[in-house]
């Protein structure tokens, strides 16, 4: 069967299969769940990873966030493909009906927004999502650099240097879906492969200090039909995750797993995602005086394990026009990267 023919046919069954299994039973309890953690006003939630585009309203946005109850997202560029640079949103921040809503301040990469109206504050902390270009291989991970603008990582050649730069310069680092594959398609990374040992021996290797992140459009039910119809090895990648971390914590050593959104702001309604997947912190120990400051109290909270995780996976009426149709026409075109 014909690759498009295979695309199309993944296309008009997969929603079929995923409304009609016990991950939908399941993802409705974890909605509750996560209801309770957003109404609790002694936790500060953060959704660590989302992606603007040239159609996101920042007003639409703060609205969102602040009727989510979640007080934080970061607003994450593409740092290996200027083409994906898109920080025009930040011209947005003159805008008169922007400005009579919220009074703005700015830190270095931390943008502040307090509600006129409720004295509520919400947050952006910028950063990059870095591909990390290891023995010559394009790439091979992918790197969240959570308060640290993309052109401070000058050592995109290593993983090791590259966590180097962003510690240097007060960051947080993130490795991205660990188990789904940006070199071929975000296809599993299985546990027992040479990459597999290599994901294991690196957060064994830094333990706490690197979490790693569980991301909301890895829909399981999606990504079993690719593998069903013949497109490729893919399954459970945050399941992936979790067997690695509870193997290495029967071994003593302590990761921990960061849930993002990771929303792709393609429609004009992505923003209803957010906050798919958070963590939420103790409000008490979230320090805003400053970028290095607030990053640095984020990263203390994770590195110590004080935080609750909040995972649910982004809708299929999200999914398919915000991811699966864009990346169709990739794989139409030719194995590109994301």
């Amino acid at each position: 069967m014909k690759k498009w023919k295979q695309l199309l046919l993944a296309a008009i069954i997969t929603p079929l299969v995923a409304l009609t299994t016990a991950a939908t039973i399941k993802n409705k309890m974890e909605q509750k769940e996560a209801e309770k953690l957003l109404k609790n006003e002694g936790y500060f939630c953060v959704d660590l990873q989302d992606h603007f585009s040239k159609i996101t309203k920042v007003l639409k946005v703060l609205r969102t966030m602040e009727r989510k109850n979640l007080e934080c997202i970061a607003p994450l560029n593409y740092g290996w493909d200027d083409a994906h640079m898109e920080l025009s949103f930040l011209n947005q921040l003159q805008n008169p009906e922007l400005r009579e809503a919220y009074e703005i301040g700015i830190d270095d990469n931390l943008i502040k927004f307090r509600n006129k109206t409720t004295n509520k504050e919400i947050y952006f902390i910028l950063g990059h999502e870095v591909g990390i270009n290891c023995r010559g291989k394009d790439q091979e991970f992918h790197l969240l650099s959570i308060g640290v603008d993309s052109e401070k990582i000058k050592h995109r050649e290593c993983l090791e240097d590259s966590l180097d730069d962003i510690w240097a310069h007060d960051g947080m680092p993130i490795l991205d879906h660990a188990f789904s594959d940006p070199q071929h398609n975000f296809r599993d990374v299985q546990p027992g492969s040479e990459k597999g040992k290599e994901i294991e021996e690196i957060l064994r290797k830094y333990k706490e200090n690197l979490p790693a992140e569980w991301n909301a459009y890895c829909l399981p039910d999606v990504r079993n039909a690719m593998r069903f119809f013949g497109l490729g090895d893919y399954g459970d990648s945050n399941k992936k995750l979790e067997m690695l971390a509870e193997k290495l914590k029967q071994e003593g050593i302590q990761i921990r797993i960061v849930p993002t959104s990771d929303i792709h702001f393609v429609t004009q309604n992505a923003d209803e995602e957010l906050g798919k997947a958070f963590i939420a912190i103790p409000s008490t120990d979230i320090n805003t005086t400053s970028c290095k400051k607030f990053v640095n109290s984020i990263y203390d909270a994770i590195k110590s394990g004080n935080y609750e995780p909040s995972r649910q996976y982004v809708s299929l009426f999200h999914f398919i026009p915000n991811w699966g149709l864009p990346k169709i026409s990739y794989y139409l075109g030719g194995e590109k990267k994301k």
